[in-house]
């Protein structure tokens, strides 16, 4: 928590983050997102991370609602009349 000079008000420097109102250190919430994205486990993350998986579940959620009202505000109004899927089928191929 920080304090204000002038209105001597405290807030949280992480207010609007995805990382508001969670206790963990950066360091951990880093380590827990990295694992997730690589192995996809919640109890393997909890597990390697040293944290309970309540927690795991809970930052999931709080990043998650985060991540698709970001997605939701930057995907208004594109204006697209059609799109292509070629990137996908290349990774597809390459990965057979």
């Amino acid at each position: 928590m920080l304090l204000c000079k002038t209105c001597r008000k405290t807030f949280s420097e992480n207010r609007g983050t995805p990382f508001f109102k969670l206790r963990l250190s950066y360091d951990q919430l880093y380590q827990i997102l990295t694992t997730l994205a690589q192995c996809g486990s919640v109890r393997g993350t909890a597990k390697i991370v040293g944290v309970n998986v309540k927690a795991v579940l809970r930052i999931i959620k709080v990043i998650g609602a985060h991540a698709e009202a970001f997605n939701d505000f930057m995907l208004q109004k594109l204006g697209m009349n059609q799109v292509q899927a070629d990137e996908i089928w290349t990774y597809i191929k390459k990965e057979k």
